[in-house]
């Protein structure tokens, strides 16, 4: 027997070779995290990690788990419904910047609505409030 297989069982030596088990294991973090729920809305249906655009690395950090209604809508502003992103008012208080950068977007992208002009106020005065939002 090699040290190899004496020192590593066979479901470690099979996951880690497995181009998606990083993806995997980011994905079972953020299901942790968030409670198995969308970390915007709360939705508990169709959930997906979401890299945040524009984030320096590929981490829990800069991804979230976010459900398709959330994701359809943050991809194509055609597809945008104003009042579901009323949810925001919860979520941008989240302590994960990842989520509170995506709802300094989504609330600056809706900002014509009116209502979350107040809101995207709120966070960007907030004492935590990452720097880097853009």
């Amino acid at each position: 027997m090699l040290c190899f297989d004496f020192c590593f069982d066979f479901d470690f030596k099979k996951n880690i070779f497995d181009p998606n088990y990083f993806k995997m294991s980011l994905e079972k973090e953020l299901q942790h995290r968030s409670d198995n729920k969308c970390e915007l809305c709360g939705s508990e249906e169709n959930l997906s990690v979401f890299e945040v655009p524009n984030s320096p690395t590929d981490v829990a950090d800069t991804s979230i788990l976010i459900c398709e209604t959330c994701k359809d809508q943050i991809e194509d502003p055609e597809k945008v419904d104003p009042n579901h992103w009323r949810c925001l008012n919860d979520s941008m208080w989240s302590e994960h910047d990842a989520v509170k950068v995506v709802a300094w977007r989504m609330l600056n992208r809706l900002k014509s609505e009116g209502w979350p002009q107040d809101l995207s106020r709120w966070l960007q005065d907030g004492p935590e409030t990452p720097h880097t939002i853009s």
